[in-house]
């Protein structure tokens, strides 16, 4: 596996011929100078003159090599600037939809809960239903597991994120709020079997989750969370394209005609977008 790795390092000049045909021929074209001085001993004007033109030759070929090199080396390093940009794009997104997939998951079963069980009608008694809570809890302990593979991703890859340790609060107070109400649905769901008790007597966790949204625990442990890890990522995605963005444009005004760049009848060139 490390032969493989290192092998796809390795430079691209090495692999371009060009580089090594202008420094066999520069090696050649010294060595036949060599040759002619050596043999003539006092060499005529031709010789001499012959001479001079394969030297030029060698040092203008040692010259075209060194430069070929570095453009190769060059191009290599925005190739995997690129890659690293793409690969960092990709982990940001997946992270992203993966969150926003769990969020979503408990904010559909919180609504349905609410509906089936009255909750904001009835503010004093919420009668319970086994069938419902044993359903919909399944989809907020899969959300949960989710969620911690998210985070064990986010510790494996701290690099790809610019506030890795503050998505990782986020993501623990994600968890956090949801390990609550499982480990409630352990502790408790086996007493409610023929039990005529109010979700609010019985399952404090679970009447957070479907009671007032404003003064909850889920808005502050759970949603609000999700918002600012939702924040923080879209920030950097934005971040980084904007700057691919304005990086492509000085490109492009670089590349425009002189006459235009000093100022001609010409729209001036902005960063921005236009008004």
């Amino acid at each position: 596996m490390a032969s493989t790795s290192s092998h796809s390092r390795e430079p691209s000049v090495l692999k371009s011929p060009l580089p090594w045909v202008l420094m066999i021929f520069s090696a050649v074209s010294i060595g036949a100078v060599i040759f002619l001085y050596s043999v003539n001993g006092a060499p005529s004007d031709f010789i001499e003159e012959l001479a001079k033109v394969l030297l030029q030759l060698g040092v203008l070929s040692v010259a075209a090599a060194l430069l070929s090199a570095v453009v190769a080396s060059h191009q290599r390093l925005r190739q995997e600037r690129q890659q690293a940009r793409e690969y960092c794009d990709e982990l940001l997104n997946g992270t992203l939809a993966r969150t926003m997939a769990g969020y979503n998951a408990v904010k559909q079963a919180r609504r349905i809960l609410r509906g089936r069980t009255g909750a904001h009608r009835n503010p004093g008694g919420i009668p319970l239903q086994c069938e419902l809570y044993d359903r919909l809890l399944g989809d907020l302990i899969r959300a949960e597991l989710e969620l911690e593979a998210i985070t064990a991703d986010l510790e494996t890859s701290r690099l790809a994120f610019d506030d890795p340790e503050g998505l990782k609060g986020q993501l623990d107070s994600m968890t956090e709020y949801l390990s609550g109400l499982i480990e409630e649905y352990e502790d408790e769901r086996y007493k409610l079997n023929g039990s005529d008790e109010t979700i609010e007597a019985m399952l404090p966790e679970l009447s957070d989750l479907i009671g007032p949204y404003k003064s909850s625990r889920f808005r502050s442990g759970f949603a609000h969370p999700y918002e600012h890890l939702r924040a923080k990522i879209r920030g950097q995605l934005s971040h980084a394209k904007l700057a691919g963005i304005r990086q492509s444009k000085r490109h492009a005004f670089a590349q425009r005609s002189p006459r235009s760049v000093a100022g001609s009848p010409s729209e001036p060139f902005s960063l921005g977008h236009p008004a």
